[in-house]
C-alpha cells in the first residue's frame, strides 16, 4: 500500500485554514493576519516540502489553493498582484534548476527544440506529441471504445496524466467536451454554493475545493492539448490513482454536506 501525503494535505488545508480564516475575519484587512499562520507558515511548508520531492504540479495546485481561499476570504486584490510578482520569481528561479519537469518547460517555451528529427522529439518531448498524435488520431468520433492505440506503448501515463488524451483517442472531439462539460458543471455548483451560503466558513472551504479541482484539470488538460507544459498531475475523478481519487471524493463528500445543509 503506497499513498501521497500531498493529496490528504490538500484536503487538510482547505478544511485548516478555513477554520483559520474564519476565525480571523474582522482582522483579514490587516496582511499578516490574512498570511499567518495559513500561509506562513501553514501552506509554505507544504509547498516548501512538495519542491523538495520534485513535483511542481502539486505545488501549483496547492498555491492555487491558497489563492482561492484568500479571495474567497475578501482580501484586498493589491496583495494578490504582490504576491503574484513574488510567484513569478519563483517560478523562473525554479526553471533554472536541471530536472526533467523544468526541462519540460524549456521546450514548452521553445517548441523549436521538438521538431522532428532532433534529440528532444524522441526524448523530452515525446509524450506530449503522442499526445497530440492521439486526439488527433481520434477526430470528431474516435476510434472507439477500447481502440486506442497510443496507449500501448506509445504514449507514456496513460492511464493517469495523459488520460484526456486516450479519450480523445478513443471518443474524439464530443467525448473530450464531455468532459469539459462535466467540470463546468461542477463549477457551476461550487460557484452556486459560495454565492448563496451566509457560513464564512462554509463559502471558503468551498472555495478551496473547486479551486483545487478545476486549476488541477486545467494544469492536466492544457499539458496533453500543449497549452501547457506537461508537468504531471492527475485529472481529477478520472485518472487511475488511490490517493488521488480518495481525497478527491472525500473533498465532494464535504460539498455535499454544505449544500445538503
Amino acid at each position: 500500500l503506497s499513498i501521497q501525503p500531498s493529496e490528504i494535505a490538500k484536503i487538510g488545508l482547505v478544511l485548516g485554514g478555513a477554520l483559520v480564516l474564519e476565525r480571523k475575519r474582522e482582522l483579514l484587512g490587516q496582511i499578516k493576519h490574512a498570511l499567518i499562520p495559513f500561509v506562513v507558515p501553514g501552506a509554505a511548508l507544504m509547498v516548501g516540502l512538495v519542491m523538495l520531492g520534485h513535483d511542481l504540479g502539486t505545488a501549483m495546485v496547492i498555491l492555487a489553493i491558497v489563492v482561492g481561499m484568500l479571495f474567497a476570504a475578501g482580501v484586498q486584490l493589491r496583495w494578490f498582484v504582490m504576491g503574484g510578482a513574488v510567484l513569478a520569481v519563483l517560478g523562473f528561479l525554479a526553471a533554472s534548476i536541471g530536472n526533467n519537469r523544468m526541462e519540460r518547460i524549456r521546450v514548452w517555451l521553445d517548441p523549436a527544440q521538438c521538431a522532428p528529427g532532433t534529440e528532444s522529439f524522441y526524448g523530452i518531448c515525446r509524450q506530449s506529441i503522442h499526445g497530440r498524435y492521439a486526439l488527433a488520431d481520434g477526430g470528431w468520433l474516435g476510434v472507439g471504445l477500447g481502440a486506442s492505440r497510443e496507449k500501448w506503448g506509445w504514449l507514456s501515463e496513460p492511464y493517469n496524466d495523459f488520460i484526456f488524451a486516450i479519450i480523445g483517442e478513443e471518443l474524439g472531439l464530443l467525448g473530450t467536451l464531455s468532459i469539459l462539460a462535466l467540470f463546468a458543471a461542477f463549477a457551476l455548483a461550487g460557484l452556486r454554493l459560495v454565492t448563496r451560503t451566509d457560513d464564512f466558513f462554509v463559502r471558503i472551504a468551498t472555495a478551496g475545493i473547486c479551486t483545487w479541482v478545476l486549476v488541477q484539470a486545467i494544469i492536466n488538460i492544457g499539458a496533453v492539448i500543449g497549452m501547457l507544459p506537461v508537468i504531471g498531475v492527475p485529472l481529477p475523478f478520472v485518472s487511475s490513482g488511490g490517493s488521488s481519487l480518495v481525497t478527491s471524493m472525500l473533498a465532494v463528500g464535504v460539498l455535499l454536506s454544505f449544500a445538503r445543509a
